[in-house]
């Protein structure tokens, strides 16, 4: 499936912000005809994700194309040779494809990975290589929801990489019709794997819950509903145990409605999987529940309640409708 409208769509909701941080960029420019001239490398990652670059060690004569220190570190750490984004991102928000054939006739890749096709340079990389013959990789950043408009991060690659079989028959029915590579690893967390769980610290701690934030910013009625939900958690958990809200990057109002009801706000390390005192993770929608899950937590997956489908069945282990909640807590006792 090509996606000719994307340009149109993507142009309404973030070329505006994306050409003010391209006007600020232009000036990089430079670095592309510095660096680009005296690289040929097989295999460009373009924009890599920080969270599952592991998988990726095994490549060789790599081109790092992202930005920043941290993947210029990691680039130089592993032997990779690195070039800051900006003047292909600012040039293809300008509409200037050309300087994507350009970058691919001195670099000579046979493949390009990126994480995402969403956005637009992006978009126009993946384009422009399939003209070329280079095959394009869009490794899955997050989950595929199960309840989608078919119009899914990766349609416009060759090849997917995702995370399980049930990604991939998400994929599949959204109308890919490419290769698909399924990598189980893929949201486990790098450094740690099986985070062993402190049950003294959690119990101390007043049993926290984590629920993981949702992000419905775009719909007024799913977060009244999140609202309610949680409310009805609060109540139902009683001073048996702790309601932390791990906030979406997306959340914005919400967060002063969830202090209102008395529940904690909580980000980073504090309602991490990774911090030994948490445990129990509540959620709705999330790569983060997939992570913790993979990570030895004990996760809850709640549906019902005109929330949409954003798990397949048996993606989370343990799974209880909104009307059901009162029996969470003896799930909660018999796994500690």
């Amino acid at each position: 499936m090509r996606r000719n409208s994307r340009i149109a769509g993507f142009s309404i909701r973030f070329l505006t912000p994306r050409i003010l941080k391209s006007l600020v960029l232009l000036p990089s420019v430079f670095l592309l005809i510095l660096i680009v001239f005296f690289s040929k490398k097989k295999t460009i990652l373009y924009r890599p994700n920080q969270r599952n670059l592991s998988s990726l060690l095994k490549l060789k004569d790599v081109l790092v194309i992202g930005g920043g220190l941290k993947d210029m570190r990691w680039a130089y750490s592993n032997g990779f040779s690195f070039m800051p984004f900006y003047s292909l991102y600012s040039l293809s928000n300008f509409g200037f494809n050309f300087v994507w054939k350009i970058t691919f006739y001195f670099i000579k890749p046979k493949r390009i990975l990126v994480w995402t096709d969403f956005g637009l340079d992006q978009y126009i990389a993946i384009n422009v290589a399939r003209k070329l013959k280079i095959t394009s990789w869009c490794i899955q950043h997050g989950l595929f929801p199960s309840d989608n408009n078919k119009d899914l991060d990766g349609l416009d690659a060759d090849v997917n990489v995702v995370s399980s079989t049930y990604q991939r028959n998400i994929l599949e029915k959204a109308g890919f019709h490419g290769k698909v590579v399924i990598f189980d690893k893929l949201f486990i967390s790098e450094a740690n794997g099986i985070i062993p769980v402190q049950h003294m610290q959690w119990i101390e701690s007043g049993k926290p819950i984590v629920f993981v934030g949702t992000g419905y910013t775009h719909d007024n009625n799913l977060e009244l509903k999140v609202l309610i939900l949680l409310e009805q958690l609060k109540h139902s958990f009683g001073d048996d145990f702790k309601i932390i809200y791990r906030p979406h990057p997306r959340d914005g109002e919400i967060k002063a409605q969830i202090n209102k009801l008395g529940i904690e706000i909580a980000t980073g390390l504090d309602s991490s999987f990774e911090n030994p005192k948490n445990y129990v993770f509540l959620g709705i929608k999330s790569t983060f529940l997939v992570e913790a899950q993979s990570a030895g937590r004990l996760v809850i997956l709640l549906t019902g309640s005109g929330f949409p489908k954003y798990f397949e069945n048996g993606e989370i282990k343990n799974e209880f409708d909104c009307q059901n909640i009162k029996k969470i807590p003896d799930l909660i006792n018999n796994s500690c």
